[in-house]
């Protein structure tokens, strides 16, 4: 009879961790996704903008440029 529930437990823990696992990879996507959506929207400013947050053009156009 115990030897059921060590086996449920086990099993159950490891579900969590590859839902765990899931949902980690989940978020890492999302953040990257946010990210160079940041970066395009750089390729779009226009020089006053760019000055107001501290990016020069040259860098601007180099993160824009970078895929992750």
């Amino acid at each position: 009879m115990s030897g059921h529930v060590i086996s449920a437990s086990f099993s159950s823990f490891g579900h969590n961790r590859i839902g765990s696992l899931f949902a980690t990879l989940r978020s890492m996507w999302a953040e990257a996704q946010r990210t160079a959506a940041s970066r395009r929207n750089l390729a779009y400013m226009d020089d006053r903008m760019l000055s107001d947050i501290g990016v020069s053009r040259s860098q601007a156009q180099f993160e824009a440029s970078r895929w992750h």
